[in-house]
């Protein structure tokens, strides 16, 4: 063992007395300026038990590959001014120890392997000592069977029973690390992209089985994050854009093909789009249909890009204040509750220039104070139940001026009420279903009491 370590301090004294004299006597070029025209590589070897030639051969591959690009040595000779790049490789007590020395270059390694494996991870442990920052790519090429790649990422190939590859990248303690991809039995790409412990975690797209691109961007522990991009299943086209979350999946959705095992919801602001490119939604959504969670924030368009609803709604349909617009030109601004029209809105008739109803709601009809206009452009100052006029105190203005006051029922004077014209002159008294009923007392249009007609289902009787 002291022979050893006496060979291994000699070997590094040479090292370091040959690195004075290349840079002290040879005006040598940049070892790392790979623009130089010419570099040589000199190998000497002192009991390795590997040929001479194979021993060349192994150095010369491994320079070339690692450090720059050399050519052996002319055989008459090389001037003073020349690139070089000198190997020296020894072997001792089955240890193999190499060093790599040039003008900008001085590193030494040791391999317990021997014959030609050895010369090669002797090398390769030296070029790792000088160039660190190259630790995967020599690690992959060394096969990991140098110290120094002990816990590195391997890059590894599993495959199923039926010899079809079923991963092929990296690992690392028997889990997929770094850059690998992950296929079905049927040979289709899964997932491809960055992997951690085990899980997608990195930049990586998901794949449907059809072999289309599923969901597009970055990944922590399994789970999208950030904003990614879904894809249509059936075309490569963007389906939605924004936040997703991984969830067991608890049913397939409508456009979801049914061989699908990952189920991936909206989880915070998103962008849905229709097939030819246009938005569809635009907003929050948070879905989780295993917990019944259906929550939602945002605007809805028709493929034409015409806005439908700008509203806010859960499992239950739409919430609170919001807008909703129809085909027709209609729409809606106000309440709802459980989708349906609750509480205080405007339902806006475009036939009516933008009049309809104004008033309080319930379970999607009129329901309170309201004031609404129908087709003939007549108004109704009324409290409504179910959606028609009910009780007392209700005011029904014509649109020729005239106008109803008093008690109604479904919609229809009923009770008492008067009947005042235009002129300012009134009919009082007993109403059933919109027609005068009973004793009807007559005022002129100054208020004077004139006389009393009696009156049955509207036809006067005296």
């Amino acid at each position: 063992m002291k022979t050893t370590n006496s060979l291994y301090l000699i070997l590094m004294g040479l090292v370091l007395i040959s690195s004075c004299q290349v840079q002290g006597d040879r005006v040598s070029k940049t070892l790392g300026n790979q623009n130089q025209e010419k570099c040589y590589i000199s190998v000497s070897q002192n009991n390795t038990d590997v040929n001479a030639i194979v021993a060349t051969n192994i150095s010369n591959s491994i320079i070339n590959k690692f450090v720059r690009k050399v050519r052996p040595m002319p055989s008459a000779g090389l001037s003073a001014e020349v690139c070089l790049v000198e190997v020296s490789i020894s072997k001792d007590n089955n240890v193999i120890y190499s060093s790599i020395i040039s003008s900008d270059f001085n590193s030494f390694g040791e391999s317990n392997f021997t014959g030609g494996e050895g010369v090669k991870l002797s090398l390769l442990s030296s070029i790792l000592k000088n160039k660190p920052e190259q630790k995967n790519i020599i690690c992959q090429y060394a096969n990991y069977k140098l110290m120094e790649c002990s816990g590195i990422n391997r890059v590894t190939t599993l495959y199923y029973n039926s010899g079809q590859i079923k991963y092929k990248g990296g690992t690392k303690n028997s889990l997929f690390e770094g850059e690998g991809t992950y296929l079905d039995e049927n040979g289709n790409t899964i997932y491809k992209g960055e992997w951690s412990k085990g899980k997608y975690h990195g930049k990586g797209e998901l794949f449907w089985k059809n072999g289309n691109i599923r969901i597009r961007g970055k990944w922590v522990k399994g789970q999208p994050s950030g904003i990614v991009i879904s894809f249509w299943w059936d075309e490569n086209k963007k389906s939605t854009e924004g936040k997703k979350k991984k969830l067991d999946c608890y049913k397939t959705p409508p456009d979801f093909p049914q061989d699908e095992e990952e189920c991936f919801y909206d989880n915070g602001n998103v962008v849905h789009y229709y097939k030819n490119g246009g938005i569809r939604f635009q907003g929050y959504w948070v879905l989780n249909p295993k917990e019944n969670i259906d929550d939602f924030d945002g605007k809805y368009y028709t493929p034409d890009g015409i806005l439908t609803c700008d509203c806010r709604g859960d499992i239950n349909g739409l919430q609170g204040n919001g807008k909703e617009y129809y085909e027709s030109g209609d729409y809606y601004e106000g309440n709802f509750f459980n989708g349906k029209y609750d509480g205080f809105g405007k339902y806006f008739k475009k036939q009516l220039n933008n009049w309809g109803y104004v008033g309080n709601w319930k379970q999607g009809e009129p329901n309170g104070i309201g004031k609404e206009m129908n087709a003939s452009g007549d108004i109704c100052e009324c409290y409504f139940e179910n959606g028609k006029a009910n009780g007392d105190g209700n005011i029904y203005y014509f649109s020729d001026g005239n106008r109803y006051e008093g008690q109604m029922k479904d919609g229809m004077f009923h009770g008492n009420g008067s009947f005042n014209f235009e002129d300012g002159s009134v009919r009082v008294g007993p109403w059933n279903l919109n027609q005068e009923h009973g004793d009807i007392r007559l005022f002129d249009s100054r208020g004077n009491f004139m006389h009393v007609q009696r009156m049955v289902n509207g036809v006067r009787q005296n």
